[in-house]
């Protein structure tokens, strides 16, 4: 009762009981506890890309108990089957044609994760946090211990290019955002790493081909037009293409032209 305060970084026990706030995982730790301790039907459930919650189990359906930042959720009761699809061994998909679909829109891809997968999720939280405070390799090694735990999480492979591509490992980095995208083809977070990658590589088709991939799967991308916009009008010399993806980024997001090349805007306010 006394911990609903959300902090960004406390996830382990001892601290979450002595300063009485937790983050998502914190939370979600927590209550799988003691939910197991009296018996309760419980799991801890990565919600994609990076939050974490808990499902349980009723005798009438499942419900999801959840911590973000100034708010404890709760959500409807369901029955797993009807609301969810399964996409692979542990990952499911809100289906697209259920009644719950507004409510629980925020869960629309979550990993039921088991023991292993818990561990796997603390060294997640490490790395996660040690990416936060710039210390990229530090949080490389966590996340390689995650993946040896579950190694079917799309989401540590995307973290770990990340921290490779701040390194400068621009092609270990492309291979762990590719092997993001095998494990969830619609990762349009992954698709636009491996572009940003590519592009710092000079290979702007194959860079053009995985914005466009983002863009494809999510419309409303707007910093994906951005990059886009880039790549066309200033590496493939396609001007008009470019700031068309430009004044769409634009409409997306009008403080999106705080980043654009001050010839670019020039040209946009003609």
């Amino acid at each position: 009762e006394k911990i609903k305060t959300y902090e960004q970084g406390t996830f382990e026990l001892t601290a979450v009981l002595r300063e009485e706030k937790a983050n998502c995982f914190g939370y979600s730790q927590l209550f799988y506890v003691l939910g197991k301790s009296i018996g309760l039907e419980v799991e801890i459930i990565s919600v994609f890309p990076t939050h974490v919650a808990n499902l349980f189990e009723l005798g009438h359906g499942y419900t999801i108990l959840d911590l973000a930042p100034d708010i404890i959720y709760q959500g409807p009761v369901f029955i797993w089957e009807e609301i969810y699809e399964k996409v692979s061994r542990s990952l499911w998909r809100l289906k697209e044609d259920n009644p719950l679909n507004d409510i629980l829109g925020g869960y629309k891809l979550i990993e039921r994760i088991n023991d292993d997968g818990i561990i796997a999720a603390r060294y997640f939280s490490y790395g996660f946090n040690e990416a936060i405070l710039g210390r990229f390799k530090q949080a490389i090694a966590y996340y390689n211990q995650a993946i040896k735990l579950d190694p079917n999480d799309c989401t540590v492979y995307y973290e770990r290019g990340n921290c490779l591509a701040e390194l400068g490992m621009h092609r270990e980095a492309i291979e762990d955002y590719t092997k993001a995208i095998g494990l969830n083809p619609n990762y349009t977070d992954a698709y636009f790493g491996r572009g940003a990658v590519k592009t710092a590589l000079g290979l702007y088709d194959d860079a053009l081909n995985d914005y466009t991939r983002a863009i494809e799967i999510q419309p409303d991308y707007a910093k994906v037009y951005v990059a886009r916009g880039l790549v066309r009008f200033f590496n493939l010399y396609q001007k008009e293409e470019g700031l068309a993806d430009f004044r769409e980024a634009l409409r997306l997001d009008p403080k999106l032209s705080e980043q654009f090349p001050k010839e670019i805007r020039a040209l946009l306010d003609k």
